[in-house]
């Protein structure tokens, strides 16, 4: 995994610890709480935008 790709996932992963932390505070339909999972789905599809990148890179040689 790239270092890019590497980063991505420690951010998610922190994202998700706040996302969990605001759910268990405020309830899991406050703001910050839909905030932090929107960030998170926009992280993903990065990531996985990356992945799909890097393997169709690998694949056509």
């Amino acid at each position: 995994m790239e270092q890019d790709q590497q980063e991505i996932v420690e951010q998610l992963e922190q994202l998700r610890s706040k996302m969990i932390e605001m759910a268990k505070q405020h309830g899991m339909d406050h703001p910050l709480v839909l905030k932090y999972s929107q960030e998170i789905d926009l992280m993903h599809t990065e990531l996985l935008k990356a992945s799909h990148q890097e393997l169709t890179v690998v694949s056509t040689y």
